[in-house]
């Protein structure tokens, strides 16, 4: 089982149990509003105390807010670089040009090595990093798991069930895509159906490329439009996730076991807001300047 340290010093310490002897220590942006999702990893093959070693230097950058990826590139001994937490672009530790692991034989090892557990455990350090609890999982405790619209019979969201701690987004040029998985969750049910449907992000307003079905066995490609980059889309998957048939047979038998959990989302009740009161989104302007400028 990963383990990640949580005292004030080593905070981002990682043990991969996936690689022998290998542990990640990762940093993260610090400042509380925003919003980039980039960890900066050092990794040691040599052992947690060689990595303390090293990374010591780094970490304290990190707590005094200095430069601590400059720092970071100044390293010897370990392999460092950045890493997008939902696209899974690998960057050096100074710049904003993604760089090829293929051409980085040590830092490819690492990022090969971060499975989903991983990569939770970073995404949690992200949030712990500015100074936030990590997400719950929706029905801690066994209690019921709302889902917005659901109705017996639909498929449901992977997302909708755990602690929403960071995306599966894929870079093709200048789009961007979301993989959103989806699951039957029907009782006693033994289909082994899987959707991965993948849903534009940028640029705005892009095309829909479509889904693929998988059966249990087989998987079929649902494109939308002559010129859907659905293939490549599947094949990136594929690559991400080269154990992919595993991982819906997994997943989808956790989602059968929240059958009888899954609810629909209650309606929720709509509060008046006066014209000059804050607005509800959150913008600090007056409602009536707001969203409610049309009203």
């Amino acid at each position: 089982m990963m383990g990640t340290t949580t005292s004030n010093f080593e905070l981002g310490l990682i043990e991969v149990p996936q690689v022998p002897g290998a542990w990640l220590w990762a940093f993260t942006c610090p400042t509380p509003d925003c919003g980039c999702r980039t960890a900066l990893l050092l990794s040691a093959s040599e052992g947690k105390e060689r990595l303390l070693e090293c990374g010591r230097v780094v970490a304290d950058a990190w707590h005094r807010r200095a430069d601590y990826p400059a720092t970071a590139q100044e390293l010897k001994g370990v392999t460092t670089f950045a890493l997008d937490l939902d696209t899974l672009e690998v960057f050096p530790p100074v710049g904003d040009t993604p760089i090829d692991p293929r051409l980085e034989p040590a830092v490819k090892a690492v990022v090969d090595g971060l499975d989903d557990d991983a990569l939770d455990a970073i995404a949690r350090v992200w949030h712990l990093g500015k100074g936030k609890a990590p997400p719950v999982e929706p029905g801690a405790g066994g209690g019921n798991i709302e889902v917005e619209g659901w109705r017996p019979g639909d498929l449901v969201v992977w997302d909708e069930t755990q602690p929403a701690l960071r995306s599966d987004f894929y870079v093709l040029g200048e789009h961007v895509y979301d993989a959103i998985e989806l699951y039957c969750v029907e009782p006693d049910c033994t289909c082994g159906i899987a959707v991965v449907d993948f849903q534009p992000v940028a640029p705005r307003g892009a095309a829909h490329p479509g889904d693929i079905k998988f059966d249990g066995t087989s998987a079929t490609l649902r494109p939308e439009g002559r010129h859907s980059r659905l293939p490549e889309l599947w094949a990136a998957y594929q690559e991400r996730h080269p154990h992919h048939q595993e991982r819906f047979a997994q997943r989808s038998s956790l989602m059968h076991g929240f059958a009888g959990r899954i609810v629909a989302e209650r309606p929720k009740p709509k509060v008046k807001v006066g014209r000059n009161e804050r607005c509800p989104c959150g913008s600090g302007k007056k409602f009536k300047t707001c969203c409610g400028a049309s009203s």
